[in-house]
């Protein structure tokens, strides 16, 4: 809609307001219509005929003004269609002439009084059925045009003998009153016969109403006010028969500007904009991104050198002092709205001043997990703040980093700082040496010989323990390959086997540093300590315990068989 006021905004640029603003609105009593109706319908039962039949009057209407020059050669002209609430259609129409309408000839083009009848009864039969508002108001207060109980449309209108040209608005025609000739005719409203005179006419053309015996609004332009009239809503058939809901001549051809090699949508094209409008005369795309003799390699470095931007002092007090009072998580989301609303001049260099802040949680994080609080800031940290805060520049404009001129951040460097490695590390060894000392005595038999051989490989250096552990509705099996599986590379194979389980096989790299020995022998001993009381039995490897009331029973049986451990 903003684009078709632009394309009026501009005939008015090159040729001034227009001449004539026309309102011509479909007649449902159009022969035309009423003869392809069937029996029982209106028009407003068949849009598709309504649509059709407008459509031609409007090409007719525009072609005998524009073409047969009826009011003087046209330079221009533009219209919009729009559509009752009861479904008709009407067309907002601006005429461009080559010569203006001059104030002392727009009686002879457009009329605001009852013509007379014995003089022209067939335009008096017409004006008095289409041209007449109302009445309303002290007449008539259910009118559609009533709010608080006045006329929207400022009727009725005073009585005058001589038009009067508004500077700004439309102007005051000729209302003669009946004493000084002017015409009345008896209106019948609501079983009530009033007398309507010149108060309650709209301007209209007695030539164009006499032509097309419609409702036709015209309206000498003072100003360029009425362009606002011309773009308002859609009506199905008309789209169906892909009629034009705008039309123009001449023709108005948006220019897009495209940056060299380019797309036209990067923000870049918001800086060019600054410059074409503030640099006179540039050559080149090199050229006007050139300031006081330098080269700047970027429009937005032009338009910093001129002046035009704002500076980013407010943002650097501002995160200055949250820094003061606000968690690092708190800063970042700050950060990330100043950079999506309110682009700041120099996002990278406002980063590098306040990365500290942004990124205090994380070294805290680290600190703690590593028991160590010599750790300093590192690259990586800040990597990994710079990829929540571009997290939160996704969520609130779903644009990345990268759009706001800062560094985007290494995705790839931020797997070495995943949530499993940062688990990985959260361990004490302390705490694990006692665990160890107080639980391996509580082993049995076969849990401690599953013990020694891991252990053993492990500080032998091993490359790699593979171990099958097939497991029946045990809970504890099932803690214990998890836990397998959480020091381990994470690989695992199911197979179905022939009973109600699975299998899996866990490939699990042993390192032979002390700290991942004890916390093999942490997780080891943990299990035992749980199941001391385990049994074997039978050919199958089962295990059951000793007050089990019948041994034979698979439902619900603990069950963990070793099959492999080399």
């Amino acid at each position: 809609m903003q684009e078709y006021i632009q394309d009026a905004l501009t005939f008015v640029r090159e040729y001034g307001r227009p001449c004539l603003f026309i309102t011509f609105t479909c007649n449902p009593k159009w022969p035309e219509i009423t003869s392809l109706l069937l029996p029982g319908q209106n028009a407003i039962h068949r849009h598709d005929i309504t649509a059709r039949v407008f459509r031609q009057k409007l090409k007719s209407l525009i072609s005998f003004i524009t073409k047969s020059h009826v009011f003087g050669p046209t330079r221009c002209w533009m219209y919009s269609v729009e559509w009752q609430k009861r479904g008709l259609p009407h067309a907002h129409i601006l005429v461009w002439f080559i010569d203006k309408i001059r104030p002392e000839e727009i009686d002879s083009i457009i009329s605001a009084e009852i013509p007379d009848p014995s003089t022209d009864q067939l335009l008096f039969d017409i004006v008095t059925t289409n041209m007449i508002h109302g009445p309303c108001g002290t007449l008539n207060s259910s009118s559609p045009c009533m709010a608080d109980g006045k006329c929207t449309k400022n009727f009725p209108k005073d009585f005058t003998n001589d038009t009067v040209t508004n500077v700004d608005g439309y102007p005051i025609y000729r209302r003669r009153n009946p004493e000084n000739g002017g015409q009345s005719f008896i209106k019948n409203i609501i079983n009530t016969d009033i007398d309507i005179d010149n108060r309650w006419v709209v301007p209209y053309s007695p030539l164009l109403s006499k032509t097309y015996n419609a409702h036709i609004n015209v309206e000498f332009c003072s100003s360029v006010k009425s362009i606002k009239y011309i773009c308002n809503s859609n009506e199905a058939a008309w789209r169906i028969f892909g009629f034009p809901i705008h039309e123009r001549d001449p023709a108005v051809v948006q220019l897009a500007i495209h940056l060299e090699n380019v797309n036209p949508r990067h923000t870049e094209c918001f800086y060019l904009r600054l410059l074409l409008v503030n640099v006179t005369g540039p050559l080149s795309f090199q050229d006007i991104r050139k300031v006081n003799g330098q080269q700047y390699p970027t429009y937005k470095d032009a338009c910093l050198a001129l002046g035009l931007l704002e500076d980013d002092n407010q943002w650097e007090c501002m995160l200055a002092e949250a820094a003061l009072n606000c968690t690092a998580i708190q800063i970042r989301l700050l950060f990330a709205i100043v950079l999506t609303t309110c682009f700041p001049a120099r996002a990278q260099i406002l980063w590098e001043n306040h990365k500290d802040s942004m990124t205090d949680d994380i070294l805290h994080q680290h600190r703690i997990r590593c028991h160590d609080l010599t750790i300093t800031f590192s690259d990586e940290m800040y990597n990994e703040a710079l990829i929540a805060i571009e997290d939160l520049c996704i969520v609130i404009a779903n644009l990345p980093l990268s759009n706001f001129g800062m560094n985007s951040p290494n995705r790839t460097a931020s797997d070495l700082m995943n949530t499993e490695m940062n688990r990985e590390l959260q361990y004490s060894t302390v705490e694990m040496a006692a665990i160890v000392a107080r639980n391996v005595p509580l082993m049995n038999e076969e849990q401690r010989t599953i013990y020694d051989r891991i252990m053993l490989a492990v500080s032998a250096g091993q490359a790699k323990i593979n171990m099958r552990v097939q497991m029946l509705q045990d809970p504890s099996a099932e803690t214990f390959s998890k836990q397998l599986l959480d020091i381990g590379d994470g690989k695992v194979a199911i197979d179905e086997t022939g009973y109600s389980g699975r299998s899996s096989s866990l490939h699990v790299t042993a390192l032979a540093a002390s700290k991942r020995s004890l916390e093999w022998t942490t997780i080891l001993v943990r299990l035992g300590a749980r199941r001391p009381e385990l049994m074997r039995t039978g050919k199958r490897n089962r295990y059951r315990q000793p007050d089990s009331p019948d041994p034979n029973q698979e439902s619900k049986r603990d069950d963990i068989s070793i099959n492999q451990l080399t």
